[in-house]
């Protein structure tokens, strides 16, 4: 069996960029004439993306208004993982502005 490569606990901002840059391109975004998504595709992909984003927000909503009563009812642990549940949404959601702001 092959043996994965090493991957750092922690790496700089330099050392990620050196690694960037020395990356080979990836064949799909060198070669776009090859691409076969149809419009209709693109254009639900969108969709889908808006109806998630919607979805993802309210869930956010919800949190942030029942913060107090969601906390009260779960253990520790549980506490923890909604809050990384809720930043990486947040994060998520950014992240969706960025894919859509051109479109």
């Amino acid at each position: 069996m092959r043996e994965l490569p090493f991957v750092p606990n922690q790496i700089s901002h330099r050392e990620l960029d050196n690694l960037l840059n020395a990356a080979s391109k990836d064949i799909r975004s060198a070669n776009k004439a090859d691409n076969n998504t149809t419009p209709q595709e693109v254009e639900d992909f969108y969709k889908l993306l808006e109806t998630w984003g919607d979805m993802s927000k309210k869930i956010n909503e919800a949190i942030a208004s029942n913060r107090s009563v969601i906390l009260d009812n779960l253990k520790s642990n549980q506490a923890m993982a909604l809050g990384a549940f809720n930043v990486h949404l947040s994060l998520a959601l950014q992240a969706k502005t960025v894919i859509t702001e051109n479109n």
